[in-house]
């Protein structure tokens, strides 16, 4: 299941502070396919359907604590 390959590689970045700075420094525009080519280059299964949906969820939170 890809959401599972999705939370691995949260974990993974996490735990990899130069693989976050690398991800943190991509352009917006080229995130989404970089986040998933690397993920599989990991050996995680995480498809674009999941950094969409973590990207949107991110964002509603953020919103949401101004909101509060």
């Amino acid at each position: 299941m890809s959401r599972d390959g999705f939370e691995a590689l949260r974990a993974r970045v996490w735990d990899d502070p130069a693989l976050a700075v690398e991800l943190a420094g991509l352009p917006a525009e080229r995130f989404n396919g970089e986040l998933v080519r690397r993920a599989r280059e990991l050996g995680f299964e995480v498809e674009p359907v999941d950094v969409a949906a973590a990207l949107n969820a991110g964002r509603a939170d953020w919103l949401m604590r101004w909101i509060r």
